[in-house]
């Protein structure tokens, strides 16, 4: 998802360099706080997959910009609107002569209201694995003007989501295109939310041992709740409804295979898969899957064999 930023526009703000001309020793020093400790000159990245490039301006000094005409350099009258990180600034020129007034944006506008800044600040709260509420009450803490979280919970709805789903779903399709019709050794495993027996949701994964991507990931849930709600006489009914995808958390592994393998058997043969020792993934290879050779993994074979080393021998470590 490096590249998601660019379907929001190359960029969103001209950036210009000013050069104050003076000798004081203490606006030299004050300059010298901030040059670097090289010759080199810091440039701005030109990665492909970064189309956006942002930094940060003081806003009293990007309205200095504005307090002149750019027609008849004469004082300009100036109107300031921040939404978000955007801001918006209309310029009236004071001169009768002249009238000259512009409105100009820091950011690009989409056109669904918000700015290519608040979707990236949203953007990379999500992308970062970042806390939304603390992220914000940092950028609050610097004096910058940012998104609200509602504005951030809308963006991860609206944008964020559903371009996450876009690329997994071009990327999915094109691993599996490169596998079509070969013969596959797949690894699988799956992955709970809590340890134990008491777990609500499993993620099961197939990776390719040659090329080393994952072609498959299936989310199995234990249950799902379905809730109505019947307003009759303005007396509400609420309803529960239950649905399992399985029978219990024990469950949850073998159905995540299951799902798996029906989605690679698609387009690719399986003639190998190595999982861990489960009993039901064992039976399930054996009864409905026998035309694939199911091996297992080094490490739980080894795992097997110290509880197996210690239960004859107890004292021996």
């Amino acid at each position: 998802m490096s590249n998601f930023s660019s379907q929001f526009g190359k960029s969103f703000l001209t950036s210009s360099q000013y050069i104050s001309s003076g000798s004081n020793s203490d606006s030299e020093s004050e300059v010298d706080d901030y040059l670097p400790e090289s010759d080199e000159t810091s440039e701005l990245s030109e990665d492909e997959d970064v189309q956006l490039t942002f930094v940060m301006v003081e806003k009293k000094k990007l309205v200095n910009l504005f307090s002149q005409c750019p027609v008849c350099s004469s004082e300009a009258s100036l109107r300031e609107n921040c939404s978000g990180s955007l801001l918006t600034i209309h310029q009236l020129c004071d001169n009768d002569s002249c009238r000259f007034k512009r409105v100009c944006k820091s950011q690009e506008q989409l056109s669904r209201g918000t700015s290519e800044g608040n979707i990236a600040i949203s953007n990379a709260i999500f992308m970062s694995g970042s806390s939304p509420a603390k992220a914000l009450k940092m950028f609050k803490f610097m004096g910058m003007h940012v998104i609200s979280y509602a504005a951030y919970m809308q963006h991860q709805k609206t944008f964020i989501i559903p371009s996450v789903d876009y690329i997994y779903d071009e990327e999915k399709a094109a691993c599996m295109a490169r596998v079509a019709g070969h013969s596959l050794t797949l690894s699988g495993d799956g992955r709970a939310d809590s340890p134990g027996h008491s777990a609500k949701y499993m993620v099961y994964s197939l990776m390719d041992t040659t090329t080393k991507s994952i072609l498959c990931c299936e989310l199995v849930q234990v249950c799902m709740f379905s809730i109505y709600c019947t307003f009759k006489n303005l007396e509400s009914t609420v309803v529960f409804s239950k649905s399992n995808e399985t029978g219990g958390s024990s469950y949850m592994e073998n159905e995540g295979l299951r799902r798996c393998l029906a989605s690679v058997m698609q387009s690719a043969t399986v003639k190998e898969l190595v999982t861990d020792r489960h009993p039901q993934i064992r039976k399930y290879l054996r009864d409905e899957c026998p035309e694939v050779k199911h091996s297992f993994d080094t490490w739980h074979i080894a795992k097997g064999i110290i509880f197996i080393y210690l239960s004859m021998f107890p004292c021996s470590m």
